[in-house]
């Protein structure tokens, strides 16, 4: 039984989302579509209330930013592996658009990369809670750059 590529596409980032978004039923969607003679992907959030309510939309404006955040990161991520190049991820700023409450969630899904695969991550961020997820941290004041 052959795994369709989409499958493993919204395997892979149902996955990490669930694992940030702990205390949310999501799914990641993938729908292919023609436009012509192109064709075209969109990527759909689908989340089941208790009750068994649905909610799907698409990703670009029926989401909130947080996690179309943690989807691009993790599709950064499956390019990198996909393509076999250096695991190193450079983040600014990226994840000031998820909620504080999920952080925790998206550090363990770097973690993991981290020891699963030798993933590097530089972050530059402002946000001070940060800096315990590091394994060094340095700051940047006036010019001048120290460790940590």
């Amino acid at each position: 039984f052959p795994v369709t590529i989409s499958t493993f596409v919204e395997t892979f980032l149902t996955k990490g989302v669930q694992s940030v978004y702990h205390d949310r039923n999501f799914k990641i969607r993938l729908v292919v579509g023609d436009r012509g003679q192109r064709k075209t992907l969109s990527v759909r959030v689908v989340e089941t209330l208790e009750g068994g309510s649905v909610i799907e939309s698409d990703i670009t404006n029926g989401s909130g930013g947080g996690i179309r955040v943690v989807v691009s990161f993790l599709l950064r991520v499956m390019t990198i592996l996909n393509r076999g190049l250096e695991p190193t991820v450079f983040l600014d700023e990226n994840f000031s658009a998820v909620s504080p409450e999920y952080l925790y969630g998206l550090f363990e899904v770097i973690g993991e990369l981290k020891s699963e695969f030798g993933f590097n991550f530089l972050m530059i961020t402002q946000g001070p809670r940060f800096h315990k997820y590091a394994d060094s941290t340095y700051k940047v004041k006036s010019g001048v750059c120290t460790k940590q």
